[in-house]
């Protein structure tokens, strides 16, 4: 089809990204987060761990001559980790890891809205999901975990120097905690499939599901309060995302 196009030489050996790619501002400004994403995957070795996928996932060319010059949220270049300068540019939804365990199956590791200020949490595919889990539409809601973390997120970009370090050490103590209990429910859901206990495996798994989006729920809610609370004893929103911020609160109907 490409050669019927035209869309390259009839002699050229066959390219998808180079038949098919519609030269434009948007596709150039993803080639550099190509390249790092790319430099980033080689850096780690023939064996990619969990951790560094992670890492990954939340780069912002920290180390480059095009690293964010104040914070990851005044990016002039496309990141993996994405944030977005206005309010309809785009900007990472969600993080999401998958490996394949015998005796369990997919295995999933899920960070709402941008992970360099949210937790990768354990999700399995038990055929049920916690409720915070199931919500989330196109205005903010409290009892949607993808909302609570992104309202988080938005608050950090008030002042990033100021709050993200607070937020972001939280945040990895909490994934810590909750990859170790991971790794050992695994290993005793695993156990009760192999001795043919399907139901008592789901249930452990459900159990942690529900546990780590209570605890990420509790701690966003607990990190954004303490912002909130900042940032109004300094008489509201300040700093260059002001406008930004006060646009894309009004098209949620959320309150900073």
């Amino acid at each position: 089809y490409a050669r019927e196009r035209r869309g390259l030489s009839p002699a050229e050996p066959f390219d998808f990204a180079r038949a098919y790619t519609n030269p434009a501002p948007r596709q150039t400004a993803s080639v550099p987060r190509w390249r790092r994403l790319n430099k980033l995957i080689e850096a780690a070795g023939e064996t990619v761990t969990q951790a560094q996928v992670q890492r990954i996932l939340r780069d912002h060319f920290e180390g480059e001559l095009i690293e964010p010059r104040h914070g990851s949220f005044y990016g002039g270049f496309t990141t993996i980790c994405m944030h977005a300068m206005t309010w309809d540019a785009s900007q990472t939804a969600a993080s999401l890891l998958a490996y394949w365990q015998e005796g369990l199956g997919w295995i999933c590791r899920w960070a709402p809205s941008m992970p360099c200020c949210s937790a990768y949490i354990p999700l399995y595919f038990t055929g049920t999901l916690p409720e915070a889990l199931t919500r989330g539409g196109e205005k903010f809601e409290e009892a949607s975990l993808w909302w609570t973390v992104e309202r988080l997120e938005e608050a950090v970009s008030i002042d990033e120097e100021r709050f993200a370090p607070t937020v972001r050490e939280a945040l990895r103590e909490l994934e810590l905690a909750l990859e170790l209990e991971a790794r050992q429910t695994e290993q005793l859901a695993a156990d009760l499939m192999a001795r043919g206990h399907r139901a008592q495996a789901v249930d452990v798994l459900n159990a942690l599901m529900q546990s780590a989006t209570r605890r990420l729920m509790l701690l966003a809610n607990d990190l954004f309060a303490d912002i909130h609370a900042r940032v109004a004893a300094d008489g509201g929103l300040y700093g260059p995302r002001k406008g930004f911020l006060e646009e894309y609160c009004a098209r949620v109907a959320m309150e900073l």
